[in-house]
């Protein structure tokens, strides 16, 4: 199965897999000597870069969009961007996943963009899932099968905690850091651990 992720936003970049190999990463930055930090700038550059590497949108099984948080005082997150060179904004899941009914691995699926690589529809999962994911399988915890507490912080939230089971879509949000660190102190003198943090 060919998996296509794309990052919109600042830092954009597409990566395809095929079942569990990564086949490619490409950062924006990286293309036409881009600046640092570059977002994608045109869903157009989705097909461009596939087809550098020998693959067409029709070939990809599943698009998947990285999630964000709403712009210009919308309820809803888009993600301003381009098609053609005509400004669109473009649905995707949230920032941190908060309120989604099936928790942080909640899966948003849209219906396209006509005209474009992303046609066909695509899923959006929340941006900190990513993170989740990027720490967690990168760690040795991942190849030996072993649940891990993951603390992810970025930009644009506060540090979160997660707990990823031994099944990796077993993912759970536990508190945020400070939280986490205001309960766990009267825990530290007696040596036990706090509830959130027992396996």
């Amino acid at each position: 199965m060919l998996i296509c992720g794309i990052k919109v936003s600042h830092d954009g970049g597409v990566a395809v897999i095929d079942d569990d190999r990564l086949l490619f990463a490409i950062e924006i930055e990286k293309l036409a000597d881009g600046r640092r930090y570059d977002a994608l700038g045109d869903l157009t550059r989705i097909t461009d870069i596939l087809a550098a590497e020998g693959i067409r949108p029709d070939d990809i099984d599943q698009f998947v969009v990285d999630g964000w948080y709403p712009i210009d005082g919308d309820a809803t997150t888009r993600i301003a961007t381009a098609q053609h060179g005509v400004p669109l904004k473009l649905p995707a899941a949230s920032y941190t996943g908060d309120g989604a009914p099936n928790g942080p691995l909640h899966r948003y699926t849209y219906p396209g963009v006509t005209g474009g690589p992303l046609a066909a529809g695509y899923a959006s999962y929340a941006h900190a899932t990513h993170h989740v994911y990027s720490s967690y399988c990168t760690s040795p915890f991942a190849p030996r099968g072993e649940s891990a507490h993951v603390l992810t912080w970025d930009g644009g939230m506060l540090p979160r905690l997660y707990r990823v089971g031994t099944d990796p879509r077993d993912i759970t949000y536990l508190v945020p850091h400070q939280t986490m660190f205001a309960l766990s102190r009267p825990w530290r003198k007696s040596g036990a651990r706090h509830p959130a943090l027992r396996p």
